[in-house]
């Protein structure tokens, strides 16, 4: 019996662990906070830079969406691609480090837009983020990560 019928197996056997599995992948691939056990990101456990280019991209990736050319729609299989990968293998933080070159430059496309068309947009991205990584900064909050711990 090979390794691929066995796995094949298990997801059969057990769907609703797979699917719990691919949602922490998931969660964990685009993950904005350094951890509560060290900090990283200029003293806060969030990870303001993560956090801006995941808003900005996101909002980028939304307004190019519905123009997408032939080129936008193959950096979209590249991103696709990469992110099914992923949520197979192993999502952690430092391995979204490939597709981060595609999320800046959605981003750039999402800061373009917000700025020509909805500023107040950006200073909600902006300051979502920045309160994020205030509270992350001042507020004890490890009895909350504690209490998330034992979901996952």
């Amino acid at each position: 019996m090979t390794l691929n019928s066995k796995t094949l197996e298990y997801v059969q056997q057990n769907p609703l662990a797979v699917a719990k599995l691919t949602v922490l992948k998931a969660l964990s691939l685009i993950y904005p906070f350094d951890g509560y056990w060290h900090a990283v990101s200029l003293g806060s456990k969030y990870n303001i830079f993560w956090g801006i280019l995941l808003a900005f991209s996101t909002l980028g990736i939304a307004v190019s969406w519905r123009g997408a050319g032939s080129g936008t729609q193959f950096v979209f299989l590249l991103l696709l691609s990469f992110i099914a990968a992923m949520l197979v293998f192993q999502a952690i933080p430092r391995f979204r480090l490939p597709m981060e070159p595609f999320l800046i430059c959605f981003a750039a496309a999402g800061i373009r837009h917000a700025w020509q068309r909805k500023r107040l947009t950006a200073a909600i991205l902006v300051g979502m983020n920045a309160a994020l990584f205030l509270t992350f900064r001042y507020v004890e909050l490890r009895p909350f990560f504690d209490y998330l711990k034992q979901w996952m």
